[in-house]
């Protein structure tokens, strides 16, 4: 991955800070947390890229907490249906990407992990509206 694509996904993961302050404005303040947490270990990932690295690594071991969190307390919420639609079509981005990665056509798997980025955001903003 060039850094011109790294470059595009560390600006697609201030996203993330905009679901936190919004959860924090909407005193979701058990919430903001793990989206303040995926903000911070996204952006340190994508400012140097490395495959394998202790950054990646931690990122994605957040990502995975603060997921399984927001899709349990999403249940107990009136718009569980539209998050967990909004979430599922974020999460087929993931794969997609990693499918364009390993075929070498980097920009495409950049777009797609971009798209999760700003799905995940969208179905996030959309779960502290409630």
């Amino acid at each position: 991955m060039d850094p011109d694509q790294s470059a595009v996904l560390w600006r697609s993961s201030w996203l993330s800070g905009f679901s936190c302050l919004y959860a924090l404005y909407q005193n979701k303040l058990d919430w903001a947390p793990f989206s303040a947490l995926v903000f911070f270990t996204s952006l340190n990932h994508w400012k140097d890229y490395r495959p394998g690295s202790w950054e990646q690594q931690l990122d994605m071991v957040c990502v995975s907490i603060s997921l399984t969190h927001h899709l349990i307390v999403a249940y107990y919420t009136e718009l569980y249906i539209p998050y967990y639609t909004l979430i599922s079509i974020a999460a087929c981005c993931y794969p997609v990407s990693y499918y364009y990665y390993f075929k070498n056509d980097i920009w495409t798997s950049t777009y797609y992990h971009c798209a999760l980025h700003v799905i995940a955001t969208i179905a996030n903003l959309l779960l502290y509206s409630t």
